[in-house]
């Protein structure tokens, strides 16, 4: 068998904003040439990448051709590492995670994994038998953070195989963009959505799905006490509740829907609004927060977030609240809404601190140098 190229093959759910951003930087700080695919476009939601320049290249669909494709390029020794973004949500994981253990080639799992919140008793118990198994073959894990690590760890994975991989977004980008709105374009852009010009905008970005906890939020905002009316709800996504959305739009006078946006449409929004508020009832992760702090707004969260443990310290640049909790939610805003000039510049300074050095090279180059731990150690 010929000797091993120095190439990694690295495969994705599928193209995003934030995955591509990653990949550039990947193929900037490694030596190694990286052939990246993808299982397929648009998987959770619409991603407009109409201008990226990047190449995408994707997976046969059929698993059939797909297995014969993975075989052969192992088959040639082709590969010193295999990148996974997952090991689960596609055959294709597990598939090129035994195909590569088969042919003793080096793995590294990124995960976004944490406990469910509701868990079925015979789906833990198969995981409580296969997962401890499976986690064997990865030589590295780069979780995103904090508690996907001790995901990993609660089924008996080693902390000497367990990288924080600081899951990001263009932080930099974002930061640059909405630090250098003018206050004049800031004011066209509250004008051009109809918002008055003095509320503070509570902001929620992402899919409308019951899931999202979308209509109670909404209901939050409407029992906030009179005294405290001085703010709005801004919703920025689209998803199977759009109609109640809508209809709470026309009920409502503080309630304002713009759609799914994306790009500076959507970086547009951060500048403008106050707070970000994330009520999820599940949520692997949470980029929005990421997105949010890069433009320096505190965040209100469920504790079902999944970044939260990392990145939203309670009373200090936003507020973890019980996940279900309409309650909580009213109370926390109205907290918020209480607080003076100086409080609120305290919030903000510290979001932005925070995320300061969570970035894509951060990210980027933990992987990289993952990549390399794994590579000396099967040349020893």
């Amino acid at each position: 068998m010929a000797k091993t190229d120095d190439q990694v093959l690295a495969i994705f759910m599928e193209p995003t904003p934030y995955v591509l951003g990653l990949i550039k930087q990947l193929r900037l700080r490694s030596l190694q040439k990286i052939d990246v695919y993808f299982v397929a476009q648009n998987v959770t939601q619409q991603w407009n990448l109409a201008g990226d320049s990047q190449v995408i290249d994707f997976l046969p669909s059929s698993r059939w051709t797909l297995l014969a494709w993975l075989w052969s390029r192992f088959r040639q020794n082709k590969y010193s590492v295999v990148h996974l973004a997952g090991w689960a949500g596609h055959l294709v994981f597990p598939m090129t995670l035994l195909l590569a253990w088969v042919f003793s080639v080096p793995i590294a799992v990124e995960s976004d994994s944490q406990q469910p919140p509701n868990k079925v008793a015979w789906r833990q118990l198969v995981k409580r038998v296969f997962y401890p198994l499976l986690f064997r073959i990865p030589g590295l894990f780069l979780p995103g953070g904090t508690r996907q690590a001790n995901y990993l760890q609660d089924y008996g994975v080693n902390l000497a195989r367990i990288k924080k991989a600081y899951m990001t977004v263009d932080v930099a980008a974002i930061r640059q963009y909405c630090y250098g709105l003018s206050a004049e374009a800031r004011a066209q852009v509250v004008a051009r959505l109809g918002l008055p010009t003095d509320a503070v905008i509570f902001l929620f970005v992402g899919r409308l799905e019951s899931y999202k906890y979308v209509n109670e939020l909404m209901e939050a905002h409407r029992q906030l006490p009179k005294h405290l009316q001085s703010s709005v709800l801004l919703i920025v996504g689209d998803g199977e509740l759009a109609p109640i959305v809508e209809n709470a739009v026309a009920q409502s006078s503080g309630i304002y829907w713009t759609g799914r946006l994306s790009g500076t449409e959507l970086w547009d929004m951060y500048a403008i609004a106050n707070c970000l508020v994330l009520p999820s009832l599940a949520e692997q992760w949470g980029l929005v927060v990421n997105e949010a702090m890069a433009a320096g707004l505190p965040v209100i969260a469920s504790e079902r977030v999944g970044c939260v443990d990392d990145l939203v310290l309670h009373g200090k640049n936003g507020y973890v609240v019980p996940a279900g909790s309409v309650t909580s939610l009213t109370q926390t805003m109205a907290i918020m809404l209480e607080g003076d000039e100086k409080y609120w510049r305290q919030l903000q300074h510290c979001a932005s601190a925070v995320i300061a050095d969570w970035t894509l090279e951060r990210w980027a180059g933990c992987v990289v140098s993952g990549w390399e731990s794994l590579r000396i150690n099967r040349e020893k």
